[in-house]
C-alpha cells in the first residue's frame, strides 16, 4: 500500500486587484476607479453571495495602501461574536471597509458600535466601505439612524458572473495554483459543484492538496473520486 505524501505547498493567491475582476469591463469597476479619483461619498457594494464583493473591497483597499494611515478592514461574518468588540475598538483611519454587513441585522449591540464607528470617521474627514447582501432600506430591524447612514452610501450592484465569465475565472485560479485542467475536465467539475466563487476556491485548494499527496493527475477519474468521498463525509 502507498503511503499518501503529506503535501506542503502553501497556497498563495494573487493578490486582488481591480483589473482582474471579471469581467473587466464590469461597471461596478468603473465606479470605484471614479470614486478612488474623487472620493466623494461613503460607497455600499450590493449583491448575492459569491460575486466578488470581497475581491472588490480588497482591491480598493489595496490602491489606497500607501505610507500613510493603512486602511482597515472589518470582516463581520469572520470575526463572529467578536466584532461589535472590535467595530468599537476600530480607529477613525481615512477608510474603513466593512464586509458582510447582513451580520448587523441579527446583533443589536454590532449596530450600535457600527453607528458610532462611522460617526467616528465622518468626523474625521474619513469614508466608509460596505459590502451586503441584501438591501440595507429594507432591514426594519436595524437601527434607523444606522440605515439612515448607509442610505447615504453610493450603491453600487455587483452583478453574478455568467457561466462563460464563471469558467474563466475557474481557468485563472487554477492557474495561479500550477494545476493543469483540460477543458474536460473543467466542465465536469463546474457541472456538478455550487456556484459561488468562495467554494470554488475552496475546491481548487482541495484537488491542489490531494492530487500532490496522491500523486495522481487531474483526469476526471480522479476529480470523481475526490467530489464522491466529499459526498460520502456528508452522509
Amino acid at each position: 500500500m502507498t503511503t499518501p505524501q503529506i503535501p506542503l505547498r502553501l497556497v498563495r493567491w494573487p493578490s486582488p486587484g481591480l483589473d482582474d475582476f471579471l469581467p473587466t469591463d464590469a461597471p461596478a469597476v468603473a465606479q470605484l476607479r471614479g470614486w478612488l479619483q474623487h472620493p466623494d461619498s461613503h460607497v455600499l457594494l450590493r449583491g448575492p453571495a459569491g460575486c466578488g464583493k470581497t475581491h472588490l473591497l480588497e482591491a480598493v483597499l489595496r490602491s489606497l495602501g500607501g505610507s500613510g494611515p493603512q486602511p482597515a478592514y472589518l470582516p463581520l461574518a469572520a470575526l463572529g461574536t467578536a466584532a461589535a468588540g472590535m467595530v468599537g475598538l476600530q480607529p477613525a483611519v481615512a477608510v474603513v471597509a466593512v464586509d458582510d454587513l447582513d451580520e448587523v441585522r441579527v446583533d443589536e449591540t454590532l449596530q450600535h458600535a457600527l453607528f458610532a464607528l462611522h460617526n467616528r470617521v465622518v468626523d474625521a474627514g474619513g469614508w466608509m466601505l460596505y459590502a451586503c447582501r441584501g438591501r440595507p432600506s429594507d432591514w426594519t430591524e436595524v437601527l434607523p439612524d444606522l440605515r439612515s447612514r448607509l442610505g447615504q452610501a453610493l450603491q453600487i450592484r455587483i452583478q453574478p458572473l455568467d457561466d462563460g465569465l464563471r469558467r474563466e475565472w475557474f481557468r485563472r485560479r487554477a492557474a495561479a495554483l500550477g494545476l493543469s485542467l483540460d477543458d474536460t475536465a473543467v466542465e465536469y467539475l463546474l457541472r456538478r459543484v455550487g456556484r459561488d466563487l468562495p467554494g470554488l476556491q475552496r475546491l481548487l485548494e482541495r484537488i491542489d492538496r490531494d492530487s500532490l499527496a496522491q500523486k495522481r493527475r487531474l483526469t476526471v477519474p480522479f476529480l470523481r473520486d475526490l467530489l464522491a468521498a466529499d459526498d460520502g463525509s456528508a452522509a
